[in-house]
């Protein structure tokens, strides 16, 4: 939840994201399917659905149109990453160009995902990003020694949030993602 946000602002919120969603795929469905094809897939490791709504809010009004494929924990992202389970078939699953992961994950949470992650090879090239509420910096450290290439808090401001997202560094989008 965040903080200072309404139940009726969220759903109201909801309400006008789907509206301009609805408008804004029709406009994007074209560089929706190359991104696709392009394989410029967002992983997002986020187990908190409104945090999750707000983040996919924030790379829409960010003017990133990269499709996003959410899971709500790191045993999620690991069988999503590994090909395993539901995400066997790659042509519906492809690989992300970019991870973005909470700290706080049930199962498995983001630093055991970011030690999985740096014990896989094939995944060696992956850029993961930490959005995370905490601003701990022995947190941060951990993350960034566990293979993070950055560390972001999580504001409590939707506009600061899109600000956030779009300094997200483009390369991380232009990357080449690991071989399958």
């Amino acid at each position: 939840m965040v903080p200072g946000v309404s139940v009726a602002g969220l759903t109201h919120c909801r309400i006008q994201v789907t509206m301009l969603a609805l408008r804004t795929c029709d406009r994007h469905a074209r560089s929706c399917r190359q991104s696709m094809s392009a394989r410029s897939l967002i992983l997002l490791v986020e187990d908190d659905s409104d945090d999750a709504f707000f983040l996919r809010l924030a790379f829409l009004r960010a003017g990133l149109p990269n499709p996003i494929v959410d899971v709500r924990n790191g045993q999620q992202a690991v069988n999503y990453l590994s090909g395993s389970a539901l995400y066997a078939d790659r042509s519906l699953y492809p690989l992300p160009r970019l991870v973005v992961v909470d700290l706080k994950l049930p199962l498995m949470d983001g630093f055991e995902l970011l030690a999985w992650l740096q014990s896989r090879p094939d995944l060696k090239g992956l850029p993961v990003i930490v959005i995370s509420s905490s601003d701990l910096p022995s947190d941060r450290d951990k993350a960034i020694q566990l293979g993070a290439k950055d560390y972001l808090v999580k504001p409590h401001n939707p506009d600061e949030l899109v600000s956030m997202v779009q300094t997200l560094p483009a390369k991380w989008m232009r990357e080449p993602t690991p071989k399958d």
